[in-house]
């Protein structure tokens, strides 16, 4: 590639002096951008267009002499003054470069910059304001990367941002007349756009979204839904968008890791229940209702793709087993008349994600741990889902029979899943073993004395029409019943 046209600008006049000693391009180019920094009392500012030549000096650059450029840049601290200069406000021509010139600069530099160029760019401009850590330029950069780099860059990106999320959860500023607050870390933020960005690239999705740790995806997730508080003499306002939130759970729905996805769905699923909170009088919350939809239909997403696997996780993991984050996706489904998708999860749990699984033989299904112990993972998992929908329908209401209201229309969308499946024709034992979890379902919602709790567990056991016996041994009712007792119920 030919050697970079240095770009002229409004001022430096000593520009071109070092620039010119030398043919090197980033030798060259290092030094323009030190002439552009430079001041004396003939050229005693740093204008805009000094800043517009620095720019267009680093795009004009290949690959590999930009990554070298920003780490001499980086290496005595010159990189954090053209980030200061970036985001100078000044005017009358001295200002730096204008949110759509930085735009255009970071999209090169997503191109152009390997992962830890990137990170060390992220650093400067976060640099330029201690307050908030750089907020929009962080954030403005990580969308840069999330649509302009590569999936490799973009999954080593992410790992290398990981480590500077949760320092910063959120910032204030004050303006004329009143102050705004934001809550999420900018680092977090960034880092949720291009998990966002990930959608199509399973292999790249599987790597990122694994890098985490469960405190770094809590911090993703609170940052991914944009909320700012304003304050002002005259009234509070908060704002919020769950765009980014739903992409980020429908790019993880791609991956094939369910503990991963156990892990997202629980950040998510906190998420969501700090935006169902009353933010309390006389706060106005714009956005508050498409954020928990899109987080919620990003949950159900997430879901959907491995309900018995996902469920499984957040059963027996330790973080997770005491089901208070499904309880508040179930809540949430439950307030929003979405009942019918907690009837399909049910079925699916009873008789496997493409439901054609014995609901008997699966619900007695046993692991050996590596103690020796035997665990009925399959009745455990039906028997958290069962106490996080209970659990849900009680926080809900504290009438019983708003409850039964409640649990009677998820078994009722059980109930036409489940019904409708065809048994196979050679296999008798998988149609008598349907007939009986759909008896089981039907006695359930149509016997009036049992409270909403009854009915979930009782709908839950294939029970044998003929006698009203359980149609499951007593070792994987106990595992069923052992997780239902574990779950904690919802204030």
């Amino acid at each position: 590639m030919a050697t970079p046209a240095i770009a002229q600008g409004t001022g430096g006049l000593n520009a071109q002096s070092t620039a010119a000693q030398t043919s090197d391009p980033v030798d060259q180019a290092v030094d323009s951008i030190n002439d552009r920094l430079s001041t004396s009392w003939n050229d005693w500012a740093v204008t805009h267009g000094d800043v517009q030549s620095i720019a267009n000096t680093l795009e004009g650059l290949d690959a590999n002499q930009t990554r070298a450029v920003i780490d001499q840049l980086a290496a005595d601290g010159t990189l954090d003054k053209v980030a200061q200069e970036f985001t100078d406000d000044k005017v009358l021509g001295l200002g730096g470069l204008t949110v759509a010139e930085r735009s255009q600069f970071f999209n090169e530099m997503a191109r152009k910059l390997d992962s830890g160029g990137l990170k060390t760019l992220s650093d400067a401009f976060a640099g330029t304001d201690a307050n908030s850590g750089g907020y929009e330029d962080v954030v403005a950069l990580g969308q840069a990367v999330a649509t302009h780099a590569s999936p490799h860059v973009q999954v080593e990106y992410v790992q290398e941002m990981a480590s500077d999320m949760t320092d910063q959860p959120d910032y204030t500023t004050t303006h004329l007349g009143g102050s705004m607050s934001r809550t999420g870390d900018a680092e977090a933020a960034a880092v949720g756009e291009v998990l966002a960005g990930l959608q199509g690239s399973p292999s790249a999705a599987r790597e990122a979204f694994g890098a985490l740790s469960y405190e770094q995806m809590r911090a993703v997730m609170s940052a991914s839904i944009d909320e700012t508080v304003n304050y002002s003499s005259h009234a509070v306002s908060a704002n919020l968008d769950g765009k980014v939130a739903g992409e980020i759970l429908a790019s993880a729905s791609q991956i094939n890791d369910p503990d991963v996805k156990a892990r997202l769905f629980d950040a998510s699923a906190q998420t969501l229940e700090h935006i169902n909170e009353d933010f309390g009088f006389p706060v106005t919350a714009l956005g508050k209702e498409e954020s928990a939809n899109a987080v919620a239909n990003g949950l159900t997403q997430l879901l959907d793709t491995d309900t018995t696997g996902i469920m499984r996780e957040l059963a027996y993991n330790q973080s997770t087993m005491d089901g208070t984050s499904f309880g508040q996706y179930a809540k949430h489904m439950l307030n929003n008349g979405q009942e019918d998708v907690l009837g399909e999860q049910m079925a699916r749990l009873q008789m496997g994600n493409q439901l054609n699984e014995n609901p008997i033989t699966r619900f007695e299904d046993s692991v050996t741990l590596n103690s020796g112990a035997i665990r009925y993972e399959n009745a455990g998992t039906l028997g958290y889902f069962v106490g996080g929908v209970y659990s849900a329908a009680e926080s809900i209401s504290s009438d019983v029979q708003q409850q039964q209201e409640l649990t009677s229309k998820v078994l009722n969308s059980t109930l036409t899943v489940i019904g409708s499946v065809v048994p196979p024709a050679v296999n008798t034992g998988f149609g008598v073993a349907k007939d009986w979890a759909v008896y089981a379902i039907e006695a359930a919602i149509e016997d009036p004395g049992t409270t909403a709790a009854q009915q979930l567990e009782r709908a839950a056991i294939p029970t044998n029409p003929n006698t009203d016996e359980m149609g499951v041994g007593t070792a994987a009712f106990s595992g069923f019943n052992d997780r239902i007792s574990q779950v904690t119920r919802l204030d």
